[in-house]
């Protein structure tokens, strides 16, 4: 990220991270360092020891600060940098694009997930214990279900009206045509989030905070929206 880049983003983030915004008056960080160590916490591996020894801060200050910046970018810079489609034009040419590209028809776009490893919740633990044989989060790129065209999805989603998938066993040559098809456009978000854990290094290890903090969809928007704002 280059200077400019940075304090463009510093810029936009100012009103909700002022120092002495807070009705303690503990704010007292400049909001410059606040996305700094912000970011840097979040490329790095996550560490809150390794971020706080860096910028010369109690551990503590970094968990808190970490946790406010994150919320101000998910909550204030994503819905201005991640925007359904609102027309109806616009659709049709994301319905065309993936035709022309994939040669699959009628679909809008895919949905998928990938799992983010957490520490063990306290309350029903069981139900975050993934095939991993770790407890996670299933992080989902959003999709959109109120339209009459489809999603293309994985093996482990439902066959919806608005959702399909392959063939769970190919028996002739066109099943396999079909699988293989929508195999290749559904490639796309794997890339997607491949690409996301690639600059968040984050997202590769436990998340070090508590379930009320890890949502389910607080890490995937800011990185996208970060990565936006980098102009990725």
């Amino acid at each position: 990220m280059d200077c400019d880049v940075f304090i463009a983003l510093a810029d936009e983030i100012r009103p909700y991270r002022q120092p002495g915004r807070s009705p303690r008056g503990l704010d007292v960080l400049s909001v410059e360092k606040q996305l700094a160590l912000t970011l840097y916490f979040l490329k790095d591996q996550g560490s809150l020891s390794m971020t706080a020894n860096a910028f010369g801060i109690a551990r503590c200050t970094v968990s808190v600060i970490v946790r406010k910046v994150c919320d101000v970018i998910a909550r204030v810079l994503g819905p201005k940098y991640i925007k359904l489609l609102s027309t109806e034009q616009q659709m049709k040419d994301i319905v065309k694009g993936m035709e022309d590209k994939y040669g699959f028809p009628q679909a809008f776009g895919c949905v998928g997930g990938t799992h983010i490893a957490i520490n063990q919740p306290t309350e029903n633990p069981h139900d975050y214990f993934s095939y991993k044989q770790k407890y996670t989060l299933n992080e989902l790129l959003p999709g959109y279900d109120k339209v009459s065209i489809t999603l293309l999805g994985d093996p482990a989603y439902p066959l919806l009206p608005y959702c399909i998938k392959e063939y769970p066993h190919a028996r002739t040559n066109k099943e396999v045509i079909f699988n293989n098809m929508l195999r290749s456009a559904r490639n796309a978000i794997k890339c997607a989030f491949g690409r996301c854990k690639a600059r968040r290094q984050i997202l590769n290890k436990r998340i070090d905070m508590g379930l009320v903090f890890s949502h389910p969809l607080f890490m995937p928007v800011l990185s996208c929206t970060t990565s936006v704002k980098c102009k990725i």
